[in-house]
């Protein structure tokens, strides 16, 4: 293309045509051509630039018209997934998975972003933080005003167990997930001043039985812990009611954590 424009102008008379000339001729002719060389390669790149300006427009744009619909369960999965180590570091190992699986399946998928990434392969890296910083600094008043809706029927156990945790740092008590395996029975360690408390969560569409009981008692003394809880958004079996009561378990419905945490702390 440059080639074409520089021949094109030496045959037509804006650059001296080369003939029998002197050496010194011949350095300005070569002078005068790299000079006309440097101009149409800047204006090139200049246009380059610009289209490449109006495609990251343009895929921005695209980027945030495909999170709007999702914003609001982008917002409680932000909510659920992110929390606070002992260290008081905000971790967001989970929600960052969670993104991922949303870039993959939702924002490459689409044939703006896709075109995009074929015409600029060195750039598909902005897109991540393009999508990340929509939601958590654009959006993030929204992201924030979702905070308190509450349990959702759509939640994942993961997602359940953040809700119940988000409850228990509410009240001022510390809060440590313990691993995905070998939770010896609990799935949250809540410290209350010397007080340790085990928590298991239980997201089930049928009523909790025996073994969850079971499970949290052994999770009580393994962590040398005061007390042990199941909280659930199902009903619990009479049997597992009847056996909590007899190895002090605690028992709750979702709905009654705060509530039952308020008069612990009246008490």
């Amino acid at each position: 293309m440059v080639l074409f424009k520089l021949f094109r102008q030496i045959f037509s008379g804006t650059t001296p045509r080369r003939s029998a000339s002197t050496p010194a001729q011949e350095a300005q002719w070569a002078r005068e051509v790299a000079v006309i060389v440097e101009q149409i390669e800047e204006e090139e790149e200049e246009r380059e630039f610009e289209r490449l300006c109006d495609a990251e427009e343009e895929v921005e744009e695209r980027i945030k018209e495909l999170v709007d619909p999702h914003l609001k369960t982008l917002a409680r999965k932000y909510h659920h997934l992110v929390y606070y180590d002992d260290y008081n570091n905000e971790v967001f190992d989970k929600f960052n998975v969670e993104l991922k699986y949303f870039y993959d399946r939702v924002i490459k998928k689409d044939q703006i972003v896709i075109d995009f990434i074929q015409n600029y392969p060195r750039k598909d890296r902005i897109l991540p933080v393009i999508l990340r910083a929509y939601i958590l600094d654009d959006r993030w008043d929204f992201v924030q005003s979702q905070k308190d809706l509450g349990f959702s029927p759509t939640m994942t156990g993961v997602e359940f167990e953040r809700f119940i945790e988000s409850k228990f740092l509410e009240a001022g008590m510390r809060v440590r997930p313990t691993p995905v395996t070998g939770d010896q029975g609990a799935d949250l360690i809540v410290e209350d001043g010397h007080n340790i408390i085990v928590v298991q969560c239980k997201r089930s569409q049928t009523a909790i039985g025996n073994k969850a009981v079971q499970e949290v008692a052994a999770g009580r003394g393994f962590y040398n812990a005061s007390s042990a809880w199941v909280v659930s958004d199902a009903q619990y079996t009479k049997s597992a009611r009847i056996l909590a009561q007899k190895i002090d378990v605690i028992l709750l419905h979702y709905s009654d954590v705060d509530k039952f945490l308020l008069n612990c702390s009246e008490a």
